[in-house]
């Protein structure tokens, strides 16, 4: 059903606008490297930069490494860049909550297709037709995180494994006017690790979600094992302490960029 609605959804989007397509600048569509450990999901960061209102794309993208325990994607889903109002009303099937559609998971490979609102500048629209150039809504910018893929790490992974994120590179994307935009790959790499600073919750990142944990351990609302105690005390200094939070907190909105120790 997904697969037929994503084959009917870009014949429309990307198919009707291809005989009068004009050179546009290449939207950059990167993997950023990140970390996990066996047995947990990893949130795999796809960020995109040269964006002006990006608004609908399509792409592939695949997680394996050789000789190693295969890896199963189970959902891509969307990145910070896209907030509620971006969701676009009427093209998402019924009941969907997400701009993304995948196709099947569970394999080290999946399909993903993003739809997003668009809407055209005041006194700019003419029979139904927004006039060049005065397109709004969608993705603007640079280094904007357009989705995140979730990749279950095998638990027999070993630790030090390095898996390659791979893009399809004939990824296709559009923006508000419907002009058909050239899409320029960046692949990366998944490695497994142990504990990783910052994340006792074990998805790869550290997030809003990971300083909660913090603080909910240090009123005693929960118990740390071993592996989130590392992970959670980033100032290694042997304790979780409301330091350690509020470390968390300014490493998510960018204060700083790395922790007191590895």
């Amino acid at each position: 059903m997904i697969q037929r609605f994503m084959t009917t959804a870009f014949a429309t989007v990307f198919l009707t606008v291809a005989a009068t397509m004009t050179a546009f600048a290449a939207v950059d569509l990167q993997v950023v490297n990140g970390a996990g450990t066996p047995g947990q999901t990893a949130r795999i960061s796809l960020k995109v930069s040269n964006a002006v209102h990006l608004t609908a794309g399509q792409f592939n993208v695949s997680v394996a490494a050789t000789g190693a325990p295969a890896v199963s994607l189970t959902a891509v889903k969307s990145g910070q860049a896209i907030t509620a109002p971006d969701l676009c009303d009427g093209c998402t099937p019924p009941g969907a909550t997400d701009s993304f559609f995948t196709s099947a998971t569970g394999s080290p490979s999946i399909s993903a297709v993003f739809l997003l609102s668009s809407d055209c500048e005041a006194g700019f629209l003419q029979n139904g037709e927004c006039t060049t150039g005065h397109e709004t809504g969608g993705i603007s910018g640079n280094d904007k995180e357009l989705a995140q893929v979730w990749v279950n790490v095998p638990g027999d992974a070993p630790i030090g494994t390095v898996y390659t994120v791979t893009l399809d590179t004939n990824a296709d994307f559009s923006d508000a006017g419907s002009n058909i935009l050239p899409v320029t790959v960046l692949n990366g790499t998944l490695t497994v690790i142990d504990v990783q600073k910052g994340d006792p919750n074990k998805d790869g990142q550290t997030t809003i979600s990971d300083a909660l944990i913090g603080l909910r351990s240090i009123v005693g609302l929960i118990t740390l094992d071993a592996d989130q105690q590392q992970a959670a005390d980033v100032n290694c200094d042997g304790n979780v302490t409301i330091t350690d939070a509020l470390l968390m907190l300014r490493f998510v909105v960018g204060l700083i960029t790395q922790y007191p120790c590895p």
